[in-house]
């Protein structure tokens, strides 16, 4: 499903412009990124909110993303 998304946004943006646009599968690639980084975000934010407990779930979510970074090779 998150594929299929990925795909047909990255065909819309480089038939929007296709001079200036990465190819497709780079495209698709990142799109998949943003798409499930911004799912994974967004659902616990609302079981956050739903649980009362948004300033530990934002916590939470902000002391994984820096260790993800920070562990970069």
């Amino acid at each position: 499903m998150v594929e299929a998304l990925a795909a047909r946004l990255a065909n819309s943006i480089k038939s929007a412009n296709p001079e200036n646009t990465a190819s497709v599968p780079v495209l698709k690639y990142g799109l998949i990124i943003l798409i499930n980084f911004l799912t994974t975000f967004f659902l616990t934010l609302v079981i956050g909110i739903f649980l009362g407990k948004v300033q530990e779930v934002l916590l939470g979510l902000l002391v994984f993303t820096a260790d993800i970074i920070s562990n970069r090779p």
